[in-house]
């Protein structure tokens, strides 16, 4: 599956938004683990994150680079891979969609605890419908059904393929990508 959609890298979203855009949202599920952890994040940061969240605007990629610095090293490795620059959609995808879960399982070798670990891995999955004020999914990659939250605004619609981030919803993905791939979906009545 991996290497059916390196090819596709760069036309994976179906969102047109600029890569610091998508990198935050992206990122962001994950900067309440990073403050568990004990990692700084400063207060104004948080509010500045906020901010851009509720108003879906572009942030600055001098505070990202601070507030992220492990997604950042990842997104500079992954270009460094695929030879482009950094802040560009194919990169971020290359790192979050492909690369990101190999990072998170990398953390959790190294102590990171697991229920931690599972909150960061990136997932693609389906949407199925709305219940109970959050959409409920099927996880493509393994069949169970579960539930994501859609704190981006993101237009979500039944059928739609997303990338979710811990249970957040943080991507529109092209619906192509299950049937040029070797995942499974499985099918859901809705019950």
């Amino acid at each position: 599956m991996l290497e059916e959609l390196r090819c596709r890298i760069g036309d994976l979203s179906l969102l047109q938004q600029p890569p610091e855009r998508q990198f935050l949202n992206f990122a962001w599920p994950c900067l309440e683990n990073r403050v568990a952890r004990g990692k700084e994040v400063l207060t104004d940061h948080v509010a500045e994150i906020e901010e851009l969240i509720r108003n879906s605007e572009r942030p600055r990629r001098s505070m990202l680079r601070f507030v992220c610095p492990d997604a950042y090293r990842g997104i500079r490795k992954a270009a460094a891979s695929i030879e482009c620059e950094p802040w560009s959609q194919m990169a971020v995808e290359q790192y979050f969609i492909l690369d990101h879960n190999q990072h998170a399982a990398e953390a959790l070798a190294h102590g990171v605890p697991s229920k931690v670990v599972d909150l960061c891995m990136v997932n693609m999955a389906t949407i199925t419908a709305f219940r109970h004020s959050v959409w409920e999914t099927v996880r493509t990659t393994s069949g169970s059904k579960g539930w994501v939250v859609n704190p981006l605004s993101l237009p979500l619609k039944a059928r739609m393929l997303v990338a979710m981030h811990g249970r957040v919803a943080v991507d529109i993905l092209r619906p192509d990508i299950l049937a040029r791939s070797r995942l499974k979906e499985t099918d859901y009545d809705g019950e």
